[in-house]
């Protein structure tokens, strides 16, 4: 806490000056502030890898809950309910979190969670197959 000091001099009977002094503890409390969210690894995953959302937040009395919610189609759905969420990446989306204590709450801003997609051989296999024809095609008739 901080401390606040109050000094008084005041005259009183006979001329003479009585000073007194009080010294009190000022506790400043405030609901969470600076909230937000991070998300590692950052940039873009691999659909099947391991993610984890990281939720931080200033506050006194310290935070008593982190909430982490995902927006869907349907709005927002709660996915955890602790400061760290990770998960296995199946898709994209966006996700944020809320900092709560005794005084209030506040909520993170949006971090989007952007998956790379993998191509297997024979999906490979099939766009070249498809290139190849449309390659030939377009020389064909740039010849005839």
């Amino acid at each position: 806490g901080y401390n606040i000091t109050c000094s008084v001099s005041y005259p009183v009977d006979g001329g003479k000056r009585l000073k007194t002094t009080e010294t009190v503890t000022l506790h400043v409390s405030y609901a969470p502030k600076d909230t937000s969210a991070s998300i590692s690894p950052s940039g873009l995953v691999s659909a099947g890898s391991w993610v984890t959302l990281s939720c931080s937040s200033l506050a006194k009395p310290p935070v008593s809950s982190f909430s982490w919610f995902r927006i869907s189609s349907e709005g927002p759905v709660q996915v955890s309910e602790e400061q760290l969420y990770s998960f296995d990446v199946s898709e994209g989306g966006e996700f944020y979190c809320v900092a709560a204590n005794v005084l209030g709450n506040q909520t993170s801003s949006r971090i989007k969670l952007r998956v790379g997609g993998h191509f297997s051989s024979s999906g490979a296999f099939v766009g070249g197959i498809v290139g190849i024809i449309y390659s030939s095609v377009q020389l064909l008739s740039l010849g005839g």
